[in-house]
């Protein structure tokens, strides 16, 4: 417990993104399950959503962390493309107005969420994970 709290203080702005990028992918899994039944909603990307959020917390618990960017970037691309291959007819239907003359709600929020879980993802990548000068591991130092 002790190392998992140092990690926390030690935590710079990338790492708050990829707690961020964690809460949206968590609002986004509810949204694919709320919206399962839906012709939008693809089970790929509900898996691709549920495996970011686990792996997210393993990176962090066995202090591998810096490779959360790059796996998040991973999944949440996987998670869109899935999202967008399952969602092209129904966007189609309603742009043609044949059955649905608009959009749903839920249609709505889960682009918004799926996007921010992947802008927020990007970002991470460019952003320092821990901050300047912060203690490192007894692993990790270099002996004089």
């Amino acid at each position: 417990m002790k190392g998992i709290l140092e990690r926390f203080k030690r935590s710079s702005l990338g790492s708050y993104f990829i707690f961020a990028t964690m809460l949206f992918s968590l609002i986004s899994f509810i949204l694919c399950l709320v919206g399962s039944a839906t012709s939008y909603q693809s089970w790929g990307t509900f898996v691709c959503f549920l495996l970011l959020i686990l792996v997210d917390i393993a990176l962090f618990v066995f202090d591998k962390f810096q490779f959360a960017p790059a796996i998040n970037t991973i999944l949440s691309a996987l998670g869109i493309g899935f999202f967008i291959y399952a969602c092209y007819n129904y966007v189609a239907t309603v742009f043609t107005g044949i059955d649905i003359e608009s959009f749903s709600i839920d249609f709505i929020f889960s682009l918004i969420f799926y996007f921010l879980t992947y802008g927020f993802s990007i970002a991470s990548i460019f952003l320092p994970l821990y901050k300047k000068g912060a203690a490192v591991d007894e692993k990790d130092k270099v002996t004089e």
